[in-house]
């Protein structure tokens, strides 16, 4: 099985990703030595339901799309191989994870993961070069294509995170992620914020100008002046229910839209 899954369209500048929308751990890893009950109450998993509200987007955006077919906790693919190395639990991890933030009884709980701990750094290398690897270079082929053909491309990065993390209550209901590309960012955040009164944060809940993340999957791309990354930080509250991602996905379509185009013609 290939370590994505990939939809190209023509008809527009947009790539929809999701680096963290699978919770498959392929069989020979054996659950990397965890529990079902350590694993059902992951919260590193995978990204809930941000899958779904990519697919959603792409589908009334009609835009290309681009996601990861397994876990992060096999490999973080919205990583650098070169990543800082941490080994308390945090979203600045390094691209194989060390630690499991979970919940059992109600309670979080930081545990290690048998099957990534004992690790060499060539079995990180390995596993980056097998998963990792082919989806940022997939990604940054679209990317340019799109540029080809449309003279721009903007990458959406969609992602959902907890209302609570190891003990802090995240407070952002749509966290705007950037790291060179603020004037889009900027402009996406102020259009979300004249069309809805949720909270609308910068580099919320984590800074994605952070050298630990290094920009994550694609940040080399966006030395092209010709490309333009963000991020979308969805809280999970807001994605429970099918209908629910179906309303924050035509928010976002909205918004995309309106401010993607303001954007690119301040740019010529």
């Amino acid at each position: 099985m290939k370590s994505f899954h990939s939809v190209t369209r023509k008809i527009n500048n947009l790539l929809l990703t999701c680096e963290h929308g699978s919770r498959r751990i392929p069989r020979r890893y054996n659950r990397l030595g965890l529990s079902k009950r350590e694993l059902d109450g992951a919260k590193d998993l995978h990204d809930v339901g941000a899958l779904s509200l990519m697919k959603e987007m792409a589908r009334l955006l009609r835009a290309s799309y681009l996601y990861t077919t397994q876990s992060r906790l096999v490999i973080d693919c919205n990583r650098q191989i070169n990543g800082v190395k941490k080994a308390e639990n945090t979203f600045h991890a390094s691209a194989l994870k060390q630690t499991l933030l979970t919940e059992i009884d109600g309670e979080e709980v930081i545990i290690p993961v048998p099957g990534n701990s004992s690790k060499l750094k060539r079995e990180e290398q390995s596993r980056f070069a097998h998963f990792a690897q082919p989806y940022q270079e997939h990604g940054q082929m679209i990317a340019e294509k799109i540029c080809a053909q449309h003279g721009h491309a903007f990458i959406v990065q969609i992602h959902s995170f907890y209302p609570l993390y190891n003990g802090q209550e995240r407070k952002t209901d749509i966290g705007i992620l950037y790291n060179q590309s603020s004037h889009v960012a900027h402009k996406l955040m102020n259009i979300l914020r004249e069309k809805t009164s949720l909270r609308i944060d910068a580099n919320k809940p984590w800074d994605f100008r952070s050298l630990d993340v290094q920009g994550g999957a694609f940040y080399p791309l966006e030395k092209n002046q010709e490309i333009d990354i963000v991020v979308i930080e969805m809280n999970m509250k807001h994605l429970h229910t099918q209908t629910s991602q179906r309303k924050m996905a035509r928010l976002l379509c909205r918004s995309i839209k309106k401010a993607f185009t303001y954007a690119q013609k301040d740019k010529k």
